[in-house]
């Protein structure tokens, strides 16, 4: 393999650890139990009959998202952002930062999601394949993962936001409801 088609790979690869966040431990794919990405805590995976209409949605948003990033709209990625991160950044500060102007998904050719672990009620991991085209002609493909979170009955793929962030600001306005309704 030449050195241009290695540099080539590796920024690809660089790009997605970067922008996707694929890290994380192995995970089977045919595991009973799993450790919920939000709270921490162990649950059995929901059967595919309980979460068909939750397959459907996760697989149609992420494969918009990346259909829509490959043709440069990044309003994509802006979707999946969480509620709070709307409110203080708009869609032009958002577009300025590092991780998102200079993330390209341009040389995607296929995109196929290849399982979906659920923890809880409030997220999944979704194992993918990603398919690229080299400088070269080559294509490559791509393992993937993408931890999503359901909030208030969406699936978000953040790419800057945190699901945390949006939780603790959830109770902090319950509590300031809760305050004014007491007050009056």
């Amino acid at each position: 393999m030449n050195h241009m088609r290695i540099a080539v790979i590796l920024s690809i690869c660089l790009s997605l650890v970067l922008l996707l966040g694929g890290c994380g431990g192995e995970q089977s794919e045919t595991a009973t139990e799993t450790e919920s990405a939000a709270t921490g805590s162990t649950s059995t995976v929901d059967s595919d009959t309980t979460r068909a209409a939750d397959r459907a949605e996760i697989t149609r948003a992420m494969t918009e998202t990346l259909w829509r990033w490959k043709y440069r709209d990044k309003a994509a990625l802006y979707d999946m952002e969480f509620p709070y991160f709307h409110e203080d950044y708009t869609f032009d500060e958002y577009f300025k930062m590092q991780r998102v102007f200079y993330a390209y998904v341009d040389s995607l050719i296929d995109y196929r999601v290849t399982d979906i672990a659920f923890y809880e009620s409030d997220s999944a991991m979704v194992y993918d394949e990603l398919t690229w085209q080299t400088s070269t002609g080559d294509t490559v493909v791509m393992p993937n993962q993408n931890l999503l979170y359901n909030y208030n009955g969406r699936w978000y793929r953040p790419t800057v936001s945190n699901f945390q962030e949006q939780l603790q600001i959830d109770d902090l306005q319950r509590i300031s409801d809760s305050l004014a309704t007491s007050d009056q």
